[in-house]
């Protein structure tokens, strides 16, 4: 027999659905029982879930990271403009509310992880002006690391 079944929005991977009545009927004879559904929800190629909650790894230049920028980014309900702040490193987190699973218990945030990304170049300007930004470091970025 063929089933139509309704996930309902915001299902997590694990879990079941229980079809009344759709199971095999016991030997003896009687009514049919229970039919248990264990859902396996693949994973996203580019979003991380976490319950109702999502995460995108952004892509951002270092010129954005250092001055700030507006950028565009897909969400699950289409793209929207962000504004990157002054300064941001990697890891900086911005919360798009309500963007993110839209679950039976409300909407969940998408929140955008900023990730700075380095040219690949052997470009002579280029690499001078990496020579400037070095310069304007105060002391050792590592300091203070220990295991």
């Amino acid at each position: 027999e063929t089933l139509k079944v309704r996930i309902p929005a915001g299902v997590e991977d694990g879990k079941s659905l229980r079809l009344r009545g759709k199971g095999l009927p016991p030997p003896g004879g009687g009514p049919a029982g229970d039919l248990h559904i264990k859902l396996q929800i693949p994973d996203h190629p580019r979003l991380r879930r976490r319950g109702k909650h999502l995460d995108l790894d952004v892509p951002i230049t270092v010129g954005e990271a250092m001055r700030g920028a507006t950028i565009r980014v897909p969400t699950p309900t289409g793209a929207v403009s962000v504004k990157v702040p002054a300064g941001a490193t990697s890891g900086t987190k911005l919360r798009l509310k309500g963007r993110g699973v839209q679950a039976s218990s409300g909407k969940g945030d998408l929140y955008l992880i900023l990730r700075p990304t380095v040219p690949s170049t052997d470009d002579e300007d280029v690499l001078a002006a990496v020579d400037v930004i070095e310069a304007a470091y105060e002391g050792d970025v590592r300091e203070g690391l220990e295991l």
